[in-house]
């Protein structure tokens, strides 16, 4: 954490036009990541935010620790209520970047369905089968992040080789996988999955269909609530649009939570094993004095 602080007082403060950050990457590099070795960004950047978050974590509990340590004797109950709300507490990764993710997978045999809901810093958005072939054949078909994104929310039918084991029949079966947003992150990480792996030839390709993205997604976020629940406002990031529908006989609503594009992280090269990874990023600066001089003049 130091030396990301530290490499951050230098690019926001330093006149330099370019820095090396060896010693932050030395010490944030995976274990397994090999030297002057092709690697995959999305997966350094995964490790770094989990390394930065357990650190953070292992410290609030530390301090936790010794304040309990320190202090007098209280009754059970405050006792009880203090440590729970030590482990309530969240950390700049976890307020900055988590969302929460809700699969469902029905069994179209015993019509039970089973579900769970988990934490993510990140999406992995794949392409649709049709477009992800690579080769000399490939038609390049032109696609969106929004097309990609309705082909991860789309129902996946498990089938075949690939049936889901369940637990109420105690055998395969062919079931219905659907996946939904339940809680948005402040800041949204998309990673595209150009990276395929050929099971046939056991050879790793790149998927090099054009990819547009456009300035402002819409992240459809699904929540069950009730009449007078109180949806809170936005973040500085996002904003929030409402749309109630009925599902299951429950009274749920829709968000669509606008993300403002902020930087694109682009993998420069024909094959997975070589190439460069190039960063283009907003001026926030820039736009800062922009915010500045219109709010002065309004004023």
């Amino acid at each position: 954490m130091k030396k990301l602080q530290r490499l951050f007082k230098i690019l926001a403060y330093s006149q330099r036009e370019a820095y090396s950050p060896l010693k932050f990457f030395n010490a944030s590099r995976p274990p397994w990541f090999s030297s002057f070795s092709q690697e995959d960004s999305s997966e350094y950047l995964r490790f770094l935010l989990n390394s930065l978050h357990e650190e953070e974590r292992l410290k609030l509990l530390s301090s936790e620790t010794t304040a309990d340590a320190l202090s007098t004797k209280v009754p059970p109950k405050e006792a009880s209520q203090s440590t729970s709300c030590g482990k309530d507490k969240k950390t700049v990764i976890q307020h900055m970047f988590e969302g929460k993710l809700k699969t469902k997978i029905f069994c179209q045999t015993c019509k039970i369905i089973s579900q769970k809901t988990e934490a993510f810093t990140d999406l992995s958005l794949g392409f649709p089968t049709s477009s992800s072939e690579t080769g000399k054949k490939e038609q390049q078909e032109k696609l969106s992040v929004n097309d990609m994104f309705s082909h991860f929310l789309a129902p996946e039918i498990l089938d075949g080789d690939n049936c889901y084991q369940c637990g109420n029949c105690a055998s395969l079966q062919k079931a219905e996988k659907t996946v939904q947003i339940t809680e948005e992150p402040e800041y949204l990480i998309l990673n595209l999955l150009r990276f395929s792996y050929d099971l046939e030839h056991h050879v790793k390709h790149k998927i090099l269909n054009p990819v547009s993205i456009p300035p402002v997604l819409r992240l459809p976020v699904e929540r069950s609530t009730s009449l007078d629940t109180d949806i809170s406002g936005a973040g500085e990031n996002k904003g929030i649009e409402l749309t109630s529908v009925a599902i299951d006989d429950r009274h749920c609503t829709q968000r669509r939570v606008p993300y403002v594009l902020n930087s694109v992280v682009v993998h420069s090269g024909a094959t997975s094993e070589s190439g460069h990874y190039y960063c283009y990023a907003r001026d926030i600066s820039l736009r800062s004095v922009k915010q500045v001089k219109s709010s002065s003049k309004s004023v």
